[in-house]
């Protein structure tokens, strides 16, 4: 299934999002009333010209054809990637995997297993990098878990350490260097991302890079607060030669 790269979420994706509203709602006591006068509210935003979110066409990851051999750091616009040092990094990265999202970031998609930071510095399937500002202050980590070596795949992950990652363009651009790294850097053929249903601005920001929706997966992972429903996206790279 092919993702609308217009601009419009795909409707697998919004039925997630809604799952994941519906729970949290029901958890908070929303009753039928509460339904409507949320939706009152959001229309009343509409009606008062919110301005919608600037659609911007998915940039280019990497010219079809060609190779480079890219090292680290990589900057970009208002986001660099670092490579990761324990010495330097070690000690925000335990401190991120602590808060939720850092739980859902080292899950194993497999068995659930929650891995800590030595399996995940240590494991040679596993490339790591720090996403910082310019001046090397560190904001969050990207991940390629999974490497696959015979069949050129692998899964991304990010995760959010600082809220001024959270900012549409600085998240996308993060993740923008991440994917060109993996193409060009580690020869991959294949990026797959699995994003909790809730995440549509992570939704967004993967789909504006390329990525395609493959399914979504229902009751997928268990957090704190219960099953969350898991959007499998994914991005197939040019050729390479």
């Amino acid at each position: 299934m092919s993702a609308d790269h217009s601009g419009e979420i795909p409707r697998l994706a919004l039925e997630a999002f809604a799952r994941s509203f519906h729970r949290e709602a029901c958890s908070y006591g929303f009753t039928g009333v509460d339904y409507l006068r949320f939706v009152n509210h959001l229309f009343e935003r509409i009606l008062e010209g919110e301005p919608d979110p600037e659609v911007r066409p998915g940039p280019a990851v990497v010219s079809a054809g060609t190779r480079a051999d890219l090292t680290l750091p990589l900057m970009g616009h208002g986001v660099a990637l670092e490579r990761y040092l324990e010495a330097r990094h070690g000690p925000v990265l335990r401190r991120w995997l602590a808060g939720r999202a850092g739980r859902y970031f080292a899950m194993s998609r497999t068995t659930a297993e929650r891995l800590d930071a030595e399996r995940l510095i240590r494991d040679p399937e596993t490339a790591l990098g720090v996403i910082a500002t310019p001046d090397g202050s560190p904001l969050g980590i990207a991940a390629y878990f999974g490497l696959d070596r015979a069949q050129d795949r692998a899964e991304l992950r990010v995760m959010v350490g600082e809220a001024s990652l959270r900012a549409d363009e600085l998240l996308e651009e993060a993740v923008r260097l991440w994917v060109r790294y993996g193409i060009e850097e580690l020869g991959l053929r294949k990026i797959v991302a699995s994003l909790l249903g809730a995440d549509l601005l992570g939704v967004r920001v993967h789909q504006r890079l390329g990525f395609d929706l493959e399914g979504v997966f229902r009751d997928e992972v268990a957090l704190d607060d219960g099953f969350h429903d898991v959007v499998r996206m994914a991005l197939l790279s040019p050729p390479q030669v």
